[in-house]
């Protein structure tokens, strides 16, 4: 948002839901950029089938206002780009070490705040990101953050022996981290997933590039958790340690 005068005050001029306090005398209030389209915490299931069964439709993440494509795949409403949160930052003041995560937009059952370590530091020893909720940002829009399983699931799921289920996580409300029975299910729908390489992350370094992983919400046994890979042409599911820093693709199942 712009504005010529002086009447009048944005609470943030950078954000697309915000408010404009009225000032004495004169003022235009102009809006740029480009429309991001709905939230991806309003945009349900239902919608996506009617809007993005055959084509990717853009929705925006209401918490930090990075923008997503979604795609209605095999029954489900998928993410085709890889998440790039890294805590609150409308409404907050999440910094790079510290995430704020609202209940009311993201996928926790309260507001909470998580302690973030990077993957690349303090990660000599692996079974230590087991309790610690590290992610590293690849500063490229087209290939997402990478998160270990403490961070993907918003430190629900610590621990070095642990075979809970996932239930919350750092997706958006109404979506979440998707099932191996999901993931399963379309392992034969690559175009649509438009799955990337990018590798994962492993005692601080970056490893097998020519792959990209995604974390699963389903446990395997109590240090394993069940993938999505791609190898460059299919996807297939896996396993893999909680402690590597894997994307996340959330689903809308409602």
């Amino acid at each position: 948002w712009s504005q010529s005068g002086t009447a009048g005050t944005f609470a943030n001029a950078n954000s697309a839901s915000t408010t404009f306090t009225m000032g004495k005398g004169n003022a235009t209030v102009t809006v740029g950029g480009e429309a991001s389209g709905p939230t991806m915490q309003s945009y349900t299931k239902a919608t996506c089938e009617s809007e993005a069964s055959s084509a990717n439709k853009t929705v925006t993440d209401s918490r930090d206002n990075n923008t997503y494509t979604v795609r209605y795949i095999n029954g489900n409403c998928w993410m085709t780009k890889n998440l790039r949160y890294m805590g609150d930052t409308v409404g907050s003041s999440s910094t790079t070490t510290t995430w704020y995560l609202k209940s009311a937009t993201s996928n926790v059952s309260a507001d909470k705040t998580m302690a973030m370590t990077d993957l690349t530091s303090n990660s000599s020893v692996a079974y230590n990101t087991y309790n610690y909720a590290k992610f590293h940002n690849s500063g490229n829009a087209s290939k997402g953050v990478w998160y270990n399983y403490a961070a993907a699931s918003a430190m629900t799921i610590t621990g070095s022996s642990n075979e809970n289920t996932q239930t919350y996580d750092i997706c958006p409300k109404g979506w979440r981290l998707p099932t191996n029975s999901e993931f399963s299910g379309i392992t034969s729908y690559s175009s649509a997933y438009s799955p990337v390489t990018g590798g994962r992350y492993y005692t601080g370094s970056l490893g097998n590039t020519g792959y990209g992983y995604w974390w699963s919400a389903t446990s395997y046994n109590s240090a394993y958790r069940y993938s999505l890979d791609y190898d460059g042409s299919s996807l297939d599911t896996d396993i893999s340690i909680r402690s590597y820093g894997y994307y996340v693709r959330c689903v809308r199942s409602s």
